[in-house]
Order: structure tokens, then sequence, then C-alpha cells
């Protein structure tokens, strides 16, 4: 299926990839959880990924109504679902509303010393 990645510190990345769940685990890095986005696109992240000292640090911050609302922390991939529920994947106007909605908004320094670039994913 096609996904769209987004690991800590980098820009988004297509791929393809078999949505089983162990290929799901291994992408964010341990157990998943799932957050609905418009359009018909979920992102999954590793549920403790805010609790873990791996390193992995924020990942990106939703702003709706120019407000920050969640940040997001370690790796996380998007995928599209369907009518039943079942995950598919991303349309190429998923992958371009995707695109368009993250942009750079700064820099991050971590607890390790590292400094990378922070994106905030718009949604409205």
């Amino acid at each position: 299926m096609r996904v769209v990645t987004k690991r800590v510190g980098e820009p988004l990345k297509q791929g393809d990839v078999s949505l089983t769940i162990e290929n799901m685990q291994k992408m964010v890095g341990g157990y998943i959880e799932q957050m609905y986005l418009p359009h018909g696109i979920l992102a999954f992240y590793n549920e403790d990924a805010k609790l873990l000292k791996n390193g992995s640090g924020p990942n990106f911050v939703i702003r709706a109504k120019g407000k920050p609302t969640q940040t997001t922390e370690g790796d996380v991939f998007f995928c599209a679902f369907d009518d039943d529920g079942n995950n598919r994947g991303l349309s190429v106007e998923q992958m371009k509303w995707l695109n368009d909605s993250f942009e750079l908004v700064g820099n991050i320094e971590c607890e390790e010393k590292r400094r990378y670039p922070l994106y905030a994913l718009t949604l409205d």
C-alpha cells in the first residue's frame, strides 16, 4: 500500500509497504495508536513515544485554527481508510494534501544536544 512516512527531523517520504501489524509496529518503533485526520487519512504513531527515552523526540506539531493543539513524538506514517474502516493506500490527492499541509517551522534541540528541524501539520 502507498503510505507517507514522517521520521523525526526528516521531511515526508512516500513509499509502498504491506500494512501488517508487525510492519506497522516496526515503522513506529512500538505499539501503534491511530489518529484520524481530514480527507480520510489515518496517522499511526507509537502510543508510548512520549514515555520512551530513546532520543526520538518531537516529530511535528499539529495546528488547528492557527494554534498548536498537539505535539506528535516519534516516527509516524500515514495511510487512508475506506468506508468499512479498512486501511488502504493513499490516493494522489491525499498525498498532495499531506505535502501541502506540512511546513518547516523551526528547529528543536533535544536533551542529547542534537538539533533538528521541527515541522507543523496544519489541519485547516
